[in-house]
């Protein structure tokens, strides 16, 4: 099954996340982990022959972080989430 994905809107939705954030909102619960400050170093999103990947780097990431961010910003590139989503996770913690 092919869907098109608007990957603009998905590059400008990542760039919130570069920089120190608490992502405890994009954690899976069964964690113990107690500070959920985390930096992220870059997002790079490529396409290449109908392939797309997303790549996060970062000092440490939570259980389940990274799955989370992925999965929203595939929802911002099929307009199933508003713009700003993630930004208003980080802000919501």
């Amino acid at each position: 099954m092919r869907y098109d994905l608007d990957l603009d809107k998905i590059r400008l939705e990542a760039k919130s996340l570069i920089g120190t954030h608490d992502f405890g909102g994009f954690m899976s619960s069964g964690s113990s982990v107690k500070d959920t400050v985390r930096t992220i170093y870059d997002v790079d999103i490529q396409e290449n022959d109908g392939m797309i990947s997303i790549e996060v780097s970062g000092n440490g990431f939570l259980y389940n972080m990274v799955r989370i961010i992925v999965g929203t910003l595939i929802d911002v590139g099929h307009g199933k989430t508003k713009p700003e989503a993630l930004k208003e996770m980080l802000e919501a913690k």
